[in-house]
């Protein structure tokens, strides 16, 4: 049931402009969005924002191989699914 509406990183790596996160920030506004999705290794500040203006909350998610600590992608998956439970289910 989840449904992406839109990426406030349009382009890996670079930042997002004004305009995309105000865009963004309609979306959320006008759909209701209750959840933002985010890798844990990205910088959260944007993410908060919008979130906070937003009324909507922000889960991390894993990101990147965990192969070193013997988790699969099955793992991954669990881990993704509880994080986004935990909040949705509030």
């Amino acid at each position: 049931g989840l449904e992406q509406v839109a990426t406030i990183e349009d382009r890996p790596g670079i930042k997002p402009s004004p305009g995309l996160v105000a865009a963004v920030l309609k979306i959320i506004k006008g759909q209701a969005i209750k959840v933002i999705l985010q890798e844990e290794f990205h910088p959260d500040g944007t993410s908060e924002t919008l979130a906070r203006l937003g009324g909507a909350k922000v889960v991390k998610l894993p990101g990147g191989s965990r192969a070193t600590t013997g988790a699969g992608y099955l793992d991954y998956l669990g881990t993704a699914a509880q994080r986004i439970y935990d909040v949705v289910a509030r």
